[in-house]
């Protein structure tokens, strides 16, 4: 499965849908997982950014706020996207893009880790 791109209302349906199918082959689901995941890390196009980051938020909210615990997903973003004073652009990018559509696909869900998110949002603002 590749996000790459398309318009926000194909991201955000995908998304949508990722949750219920998900369920059904959890091996695949965390490949898929790991390779949207590698796009945030790597990408180089802002609209493959975007699609990765709904894919991955579709996918944590299929496995649960414990795979999102389990793979310690702010600590990812934290040491990938957030670290340094000199971030790439896209980095900082691609992370308050998976911070919006974890936002999005969780919900309520994801308030709790509202407090670990919000320095790193902070700090690209004030940039």
């Amino acid at each position: 499965m590749r996000a790459k791109g398309g318009s926000e209302l194909v991201n955000k349906s995908i998304c949508k849908c990722i949750p219920r199918l998900s369920r059904f082959c959890e091996d695949r689901t965390k490949q898929i997982f790991n390779e949207q995941l590698n796009i945030l890390r790597t990408g180089k196009v802002e609209s493959e950014l975007r699609g990765a980051a709904y894919a991955c938020a579709g996918i944590i909210k299929g496995c649960g706020m414990k795979f999102f615990k389990e793979r310690d997903i702010i600590g990812i973003l934290q040491r990938d996207c957030f670290a340094g004073k000199k971030a790439d652009a896209l980095r900082l990018l691609a992370g308050l893009q998976l911070y919006e559509t974890l936002s999005f696909a969780q919900g309520k869900a994801f308030e709790p880790h509202i407090k670990e998110a919000l320095p790193n949002i902070l700090n690209c603002i004030a940039d």
